[in-house]
Order: C-alpha cells, then sequence, then structure tokens
C-alpha cells in the first residue's frame, strides 16, 4: 500500500500542510480537502494550517496517512487548545487576567454576569471568533474586553457597525468602561455628512494615540472589485482580446474604485463586525455571491496576529446555508471555495436551468455543528436566565372592516385597489406582497404635493384603533409621579417595517398631545443618538418612540424605562423580529421585570402566512444553535 505523507511545509511568509506521495490517481481525493493548491516546484498538495484539515486528511486517505514529528507535535498542541476554547465558551465563568489587572470597573461589572467573562476569555484565546449570544446578553462589552484580555487594546481598530450603533452605542459604551483610559484613547465614530466624515478620517490618519478606534458603517467599506490584467497593465472590460496575440490574460481581482482608500491603508490589530449577518451574510439573490461590502472588507490588512470578531445574535438570516459569509472572513484559507462549502454540506440539485440548494444533508448535521463549536459562541437567556428579565409575547388579532376590507379583497384579487384621491397596482410578485402587507394595516390614500404622488395610511385603522386603546390603559396621555419613573416600565416602542405608517404613527399621536419620538433611516446620525439618549437616558422624556424596524431594530439600547413593545407588522426574516425584540430585551440590570411583546396582526391577510413562515425560522435557528447543545431539554431539568 502506498502511503501519502503530511507534514509542515514553513515559508517566510506563512506555514501550511504539505500532502507529498501522491499518484495521479489521488488527485480527486486530494481535492476533496478544502483550501488545496498543487506546488508544482515541490510537486505536492498543500493546505492549511488547521486542525480540521488533519481530520478531513486523515478521513480522505485513512490508514495510508503518515504524520510528520512537526504536525504531529502541532496537532497535539492545538487539539488541546480547541478543547480548552470549547470547555471556556460553554462555561458560566472564565478568569480575566489581563482585564481584572487594567480595568478592573469592567471585570467588577462581568461578575454580575460571568458568562460574559467566559465569552471574552473565548474570543481572545481563538483571535478568530464569532460571538452568538442571543439578543441582549452584552456581546458589546464582551467584545471590547476580549481585545483587552488578548493583549491587543494599545493599537489600531475598525469596528463596523449599524448607523444607529456608531454613536449611540460603540461611542458610550467605550466612553464610559475606559473613561479613566481616555486621554490614551482617540475614539473616531463616523458622523454623517461626506465632508463631516472626511474630517474625522483627517483626524484618524493624523492620531498617534496608543490606542486608535474608528466606528464606521458597512457602506464605507463597499469596493468595486474587477478583473485586472497583469499583462496588460489594463482591465479586462476595456482591453481588444486581439492585443493578446492569442495569449490568455493573467487575470487577479483588483480595486477599480473605492470611496474610502484609508481604509485599506492601515494595517489593523483587530477587527469587529458588529450585526455581521447584514454584512457577511450571502444575500436573497445568490446562495453565495458576496456584496460589495463583503468584498472590501475581505480585502483589508491586517497587522501580524490580529484579531477578527463578529457578533450577532441572528446568524443565519433565514438560512443555514449564509454561514459561508461569515466562516469565509473567520478563516479565509479554509473557506476559500464557496460552492465547495454549499456542496459538503447541503443537499444541491441541478434542474437544468442551475443549482438548487435544499436542507442540510443529515448525514452531515454532526460535522456542521462542529464548524459551530469551533468558531462561535452561544449562550441563549435560558441559560442566563437567574441574571435577565423574562420574555412574553402576545398575539392581538384584529379584522377587515367596511373600506378596509373592501381595498385588501380588491387587490388581492386583481392586483389593483381603489384609494381615496387615487389608486395603486401591482407591478409583480414582490410588489404585490408589499401592497398586502401594507393593506393589512388599514386603508390608505394618496397624496399629491408637488407634483410627486405618495401613498400614505389613514387614521381608519383597525391596528391603530388597537394600539390607542393599549396606549390610554397605560396612560400615556397623563404623567406620572417620580417614584413610579425611577422605577421604570412607563415608556413605549411602537415598530413597523413601513416608514409611511411611521410617519402616520407619529402624526395620530402628536394630534393627540402625545410627545414622540422616531427613528427612521432619514434621521440623521446625531440625531439618532439623542432620539435615543432621550428616550432611554431622560425620565422626564417623551414616553413614545415609533421606529422603523430594519432602521431603528439594531445595536441600539432602550430599555432603561421601557417593557413593552407594540409591533405593528413582520418583516419576513424571522431574524428581523429578533433582533427588534432585544432593543428592549437587553442590558438593564436595574429592573429584572418581564419584557413584553404585543404583536398586532390582521386575521384573514398575508400575515398569517409571515407568522407561520418566521415560526419555522426561528425553529430552524433554536435547532441548529441551541438544541443540539441540549439547551432547551437541560432548562427543562432545572425548572
Amino acid at each position: 500500500m502506498r502511503t501519502v505523507r503530511v507534514e509542515i511545509m514553513e515559508t517566510e511568509r506563512t506555514r501550511r500542510i504539505s500532502l507529498t506521495g501522491t499518484v495521479f490517481a489521488d488527485k480527486d481525493r486530494a481535492k476533496l480537502v478544502g483550501g488545496h493548491r498543487w506546488n508544482p516546484s515541490e510537486k505536492c498538495w498543500t493546505y492549511p494550517l488547521d486542525f480540521e484539515v488533519c481530520k478531513a486528511l486523515r478521513s480522505a486517505f485513512g490508514v495510508r496517512l503518515e504524520i510528520g514529528p512537526k504536525l504531529r507535535r502541532w496537532a497535539s498542541l492545538e487539539k488541546k487548545r480547541l478543547i480548552s476554547c470549547k470547555e471556556i465558551g460553554a462555561a458560566r465563568d472564565a478568569e480575566l487576567v489581563i482585564v481584572s489587572k487594567t480595568n478592573p470597573d469592567i471585570n467588577a461589572a462581568m461578575a454580575s454576569r460571568p458568562y460574559q467573562r467566559s465569552g471574552a476569555a473565548f474570543m481572545a484565546r481563538l483571535k478568530a471568533a464569532g460571538n452568538l449570544d442571543e439578543v441582549g446578553l452584552g456581546k458589546t462589552l464582551t467584545t471590547l474586553a476580549a481585545i483587552v484580555e488578548a493583549g491587543k487594546w494599545r493599537g489600531t481598530h475598525l469596528v463596523i457597525a449599524p448607523k444607529t450603533a456608531i454613536e449611540s452605542v460603540w461611542g458610550d459604551e467605550i466612553r464610559h468602561w475606559f473613561a479613566n483610559d481616555m486621554e490614551n484613547i482617540g475614539l473616531f465614530a463616523m458622523p454623517d455628512g461626506k465632508a463631516n466624515r472626511q474630517a474625522m478620517m483627517n483626524q484618524f490618519m493624523a492620531s498617534n494615540d496608543p490606542t486608535r478606534i474608528l466606528v464606521v458603517n458597512k457602506e464605507m467599506l463597499r469596493v468595486d472589485k474587477k478583473d485586472f490584467c497583469r499583462t496588460c497593465d489594463g482591465w479586462v472590460s476595456e482591453i481588444n482580446p486581439v492585443d493578446h496575440d492569442g495569449e490568455y490574460h493573467k487575470v487577479s481581482k483588483r480595486i477599480k474604485k473605492v470611496e474610502w482608500p484609508e481604509l485599506f491603508e492601515v494595517e489593523w490589530t483587530s477587527i469587529t463586525i458588529d450585526e455581521v449577518h447584514k454584512v457577511l451574510s450571502t444575500g436573497a439573490k445568490s446562495a453565495t455571491r458576496k456584496s460589495q461590502t463583503a468584498e472590501g472588507i475581505g480585502m483589508l490588512n491586517f497587522e501580524m496576529d490580529h484579531l477578527r470578531f463578529m457578533i450577532t445574535g441572528t446568524p443565519f438570516r433565514g438560512k443555514e446555508r449564509n454561514l459561508w459569509g461569515l466562516l469565509n472572513w473567520l478563516d479565509p484559507k479554509r473557506f476559500s471555495s464557496k460552492w465547495r462549502f454549499i456542496d459538503s454540506y447541503f443537499d444541491v440539485q441541478d434542474n437544468g436551468y442551475g443549482k438548487v440548494i435544499g436542507d442540510l444533508r443529515p448525514e452531515r448535521i454532526a460535522d456542521f455543528n462542529a464548524l459551530l463549536d469551533r468558531y462561535f459562541l452561544r449562550r441563549t437567556r435560558m441559560e442566563v436566565k437567574n441574571e435577565m428579565p423574562a420574555k412574553i409575547r402576545q398575539d392581538h388579532w384584529v379584522k377587515l372592516e367596511g373600506r378596509h376590507l373592501a381595498q385588501y379583497s380588491e387587490f388581492l384579487a386583481s392586483g389593483y385597489a381603489t384609494l381615496e384621491n387615487g389608486s395603486v397596482e401591482s407591478l409583480g410578485v414582490l410588489s404585490e406582497l408589499t401592497r398586502l402587507r401594507q393593506l393589512s394595516y388599514g386603508c390608505w390614500k394618496v397624496n399629491e404635493e408637488g407634483g410627486k404622488q405618495d401613498l400614505m395610511p389613514t387614521s381608519e385603522s383597525p391596528k391603530l384603533e388597537l394600539l390607542l386603546e393599549m396606549l390610554a390603559e397605560r396612560g400615556v396621555t397623563g404623567s406620572k409621579d417620580s417614584d413610579f419613573r425611577l422605577e421604570g416600565g412607563y415608556k413605549y416602542v411602537i415598530a413597523t417595517q413601513f416608514k409611511q405608517i411611521v410617519d402616520s404613527v407619529c402624526d395620530e399621536l402628536r394630534k393627540r398631545g402625545i410627545a414622540t419620538l422616531k427613528i427612521t433611516g432619514s434621521v440623521t446620525g446625531k440625531q439618532r443618538a439623542d432620539v435615543v439618549r432621550s428616550f432611554n437616558s431622560n425620565p422626564d422624556g417623551p414616553r413614545v418612540l415609533v421606529l422603523n424596524t430594519l432602521a431603528g431594530g439594531e445595536s441600539i439600547t432602550l430599555d432603561n424605562f421601557c417593557d413593552e413593545m407594540f409591533i405593528l407588522d413582520e418583516t419576513w426574516i424571522a431574524d428581523d423580529q429578533l433582533q427588534l425584540e432585544g432593543r428592549i430585551d437587553n442590558r438593564s440590570q436595574a429592573r429584572l421585570v418581564p419584557r413584553t411583546f404585543h404583536y398586532i396582526r390582521t386575521r384573514e391577510t398575508v400575515e398569517e402566512g409571515i407568522q407561520m413562515l418566521n415560526q419555522s425560522q426561528e425553529e430552524t435557528q433554536r435547532m441548529l444553535l441551541d438544541k443540539r447543545r441540549g439547551v432547551e431539554f437541560a432548562m427543562e431539568l432545572i425548572k
């Protein structure tokens, strides 16, 4: 039996696993292992130096595999390290050596939530890790502590976060927890506006602070990446093929256009991606296509021994295959091929028009779970329920009646509906579904201003009627004494995915003399931060905040005085709702009272199907992240 040998191959730039002794018949077998490259000069296959690659090589070649001494020693130490990381991630507490010495305030705060210390230890040990803790468990502080514990705080750090979180979450958290060290910290939280951002970027690039932190939104990382021919020294799309005299292009991907080149000039000590599911998960148009933002993030420069962290409580965006985008960034050498990942774990069928990606293959579920354990940390609220408030969902159903019923039924039957001052018609399937969701709210009308027609909901809405009744029951139009204010629980969040409904609800509340705050995509960065601070920090401020599900449903904290949220509609993705609930289901430890989420839906409309779809997606995510770890079974035993 012909043996094949694996050993560590070291160069000036990297270390990889070499596979020698193969014959031509072994070519397909060697390609089964992810990250493979053929080295023509050494006549060997090479692979990323990774423990999972070692196991894959053993699986591919079996008893024929001969392991070299360097690789054997490395694998033994790496196995112990991974077991240690897994044990830390599963532990309820861990010792933070550096944090306890340099940041005792953070260590003391985490003592009341010890799972955060084990999370910081896990991330610091792995260096490239994702924190998938359920929404509201304090992932921002855990990540900051992980950077400190890894011994990397003095360095240059990039945080990629939603606009709503740049100042009101990351800016505030850093200033709060590192107040005694701010003279050594250059904190640069990107504002809105091109000119303002350029001024901030110039300040960052000129800074000599021992610790530099730049917080940006994901759109600043967008790049236009195209094929470049090194032979012709030009872009392939602009070159006439006859100029090559029959030779092939020597092509590589290069950045053709970038808005913020400074981001790609810096060598980053750490990069953290907040709400990573919106940044790196593969999109709906293609199961494996990278966005312009993901391409840009993949081209950032790192220092040696750098840190890569990602945080989100909802990683899949409704589909397990979206995990590839996250893994590709955490470990690009091992997960370089998107289709290899898809083919390895999912049922893929060719229907004659292209590949159709199905569910996880049953025989690969255990291996898929091993990927989660290898790269990601996950804890649920159930696991730390003694430290977190309870969570209650209540369904409230309203009926179609009168003009509301007529508008919805007409559009459902014909794709056309007669509205006040005009009409609306469907322009396609997605347009029809969007209109049906909007018409489930109530009657709509056409507004004409400045020659432009806009659709707006009217006050003739069973959802609005019920909402106003529930707010009246809570005394929103009255006032509370100071003792009650200090206890909290007297402010309320109203959420919808449609900006028109946000504006309409705000108008209706203000007509009734109810001071109302608003967050939509058109609310600028400073205004957004001011709204969050007013609602969450000012006990005498407005008691109602109306927000857009996507623009305001991530990262921000709104629970200091708020225990109840009213949700007027749902998106098609359950993760959006979990993120939204997390805005008040969060970090306040002074008031561990139940958080209640009132879902207001309309009977016999598309909303019944959306509810069922979201329940199915949420169950899939719980199965992959939590049930496989025995969380729900264990929680039943200790109740």
